[in-house]
């Protein structure tokens, strides 16, 4: 993946259907930023097959697509955000 020295990448979650729209993802990535931040790390950096979600890293974090791999006619984008204290 085209990722930058001194990053830390989410490499999978999931949240239950049941339960999204309450935060929890919110809650998982901003724990997974503050380890990365209390390691050194600079940068977060992610995959996703899923429009609603990238558009959530862009709005959220300010994300870029670093690359972009089809799969199966499957669009995969690997995005990449600046971690901020």
């Amino acid at each position: 993946a085209p990722w930058t020295r001194g990053s830390s990448e989410i490499a999978f979650f999931v949240v239950a259907a049941e339960v999204r729209g309450r935060g929890i993802g919110r809650d998982l990535i901003r724990q997974a930023q503050q380890d990365a931040l209390s390691a050194g790390l600079i940068n977060m950096v992610t995959k996703t097959n899923n429009q609603s979600l990238l558009r959530f890293y862009q709005r959220t974090y300010g994300a870029e697509v670093r690359d972009r791999l089809k799969i199966n006619g499957v669009n995969y984008y690997f995005v990449q955000w600046h971690l901020r204290q």
